[in-house]
């Protein structure tokens, strides 16, 4: 599941606990001007990086493959 205009840390807890998998909103990062997103790229990718999600995902979620009914 993605969910898609999160704009608080509860939004994003009450996402977690129905098992949702990825996610994007103004809570993790504002409209930038164009002029600025190499820069911004450039330094956050690697923070975003398929390691730290999974460790995420793990660490919120354990073994469960499957999603809440």
């Amino acid at each position: 599941m993605i969910a898609e205009g999160i704009e608080t840390e509860r939004h994003l807890t009450q996402l977690h606990w129905l098992g949702c998998d990825a996610g994007q909103g103004s809570y993790f990062a504002r409209p930038i001007p164009s002029e600025d997103l190499l820069d911004f790229l450039t330094i956050q990718i690697p923070r975003w990086s398929v390691p730290a999600v999974t460790e995420c995902h793990t660490e919120c979620h354990g073994d469960r493959k499957e999603p809440f009914s």
